[in-house]
């Protein structure tokens, strides 16, 4: 009987939170400081699922069945792009870590997975296409890479972090930072094109749309905007939460914190380079944040092909743990 793949229902929640399950495992057992398994994780998917299968929205799930049973699931998204990039008011599509076939799953089962999600994500008017796949799914992977994708992005993680105290040239943003801020955001966003023009393409209003969010940002209680102003030159780093987005459903969210933002003058090459004491003075900063805060590991984003910054954040102790990859 040959493999279909459909929209998922509420009837498919028990053969779904199996397969997602049996994924956390595997994750834990990867990297059990990266992707703990929530202790609530049967509820989590029951809720998550449940919520977006039953309300119209941005995510959507499908189920691949084989000999009338569900052997994989595909969790999708169709959202806009961060605002400071451009995709001339269109959307991108999102598969998500919560894509799993399970280990009696056909052969083609994550591959019509992945080309049914890509054809909704179409419908839904998707016109960039980003899949996510940590290091260690070697045959998921190779499954990305036939349907089109390479990384373009890495999540870099580390979870022995810095828990004395905060570098006395770092000290927490203020709104008379933000001009600042927006100048070196304005750096980094070039830095980020050089890297993938598809991916991170600047909007036309990048730095009036980036100077709202930092002040908006500067009233989140769940974040902290550092700048460094100790030194010739000036960075900026923010310790923040993941999102939902960056984390698997059955897994826990709550230990890790997230880098995003974060720039330093030795970052303008896309080369490597020194590691200055300059940019180890933020990054511990925001390190010593997530310990304060109660954290016990951080990840940090990198494009693929900025080996300036990949370099530093490796030469700090951070290793591979998640990747998100683009379809050219």
């Amino acid at each position: 009987m040959p493999t279909r793949v459909r929209p998922a229902t509420p009837g498919d929640l028990e053969a779904i939170c199996a397969l997602l399950l049996q994924d956390g495992a595997e994750r834990a057992a990867s990297d059990g400081n990266l992707w703990p398994l929530a202790t609530d994780s049967v509820q989590r998917i029951a809720v998550e699922f449940t919520n977006e299968v039953q309300n119209e929205g941005p995510f959507h799930w499908l189920v691949a069945e084989a000999a009338g049973a569900v052997v994989g699931v595909a969790r999708l998204g169709v959202i806009p792009c961060p605002p400071i990039y451009h995709l001339a008011g269109q959307l991108a599509f999102v598969l998500f870590d919560d894509t799993t076939v399970s280990r009696l799953a056909p052969e083609d089962a994550l591959a019509l997975l992945i080309v049914a999600a890509e054809r909704e994500g179409e419908a839904l008017g998707a016109v960039t296409f980003i899949a996510a796949c940590a290091p260690f799914q070697r045959e998921k992977l190779r499954t990305l890479e036939s349907a089109g994708y390479g990384i373009v992005t890495r999540y870099l993680v580390k979870h022995r972090l810095s828990n004395g105290v905060s570098p006395i040239s770092v000290r927490a943003a203020s709104s008379a930072d933000i001009a600042a801020i927006v100048a070196m955001g304005g750096e980094a966003q070039n830095m980020l094109f050089q890297a993938n023009a598809q991916m991170w393409k600047p909007h036309p209003e990048a730095p009036s749309r980036f100077s709202a969010w930092m002040h908006y940002s500067l009233t989140l209680p769940d974040r902290c905007i550092f700048i460094d102003d100790g030194h010739e030159s000036a960075g900026f780093v923010i310790a923040q939460p993941v999102s939902s987005v960056h984390m698997p459903v059955a897994s826990k969210r709550d230990h890790i914190g997230l880098i995003d933002d974060f720039w330093a003058p030795e970052f303008a090459t896309a080369t490597t380079g020194r590691v200055s004491t300059f940019a180890s003075d933020l990054l511990a900063a925001a390190e010593f944040e997530f310990t304060r805060r109660g954290k016990t590991s951080a990840m940090a984003i990198s494009p693929a092909t900025w080996r300036s910054k990949q370099h530093f954040l490796r030469e700090h102790g951070y290793c591979d743990g998640n990747a998100w990859m683009l379809k050219g």
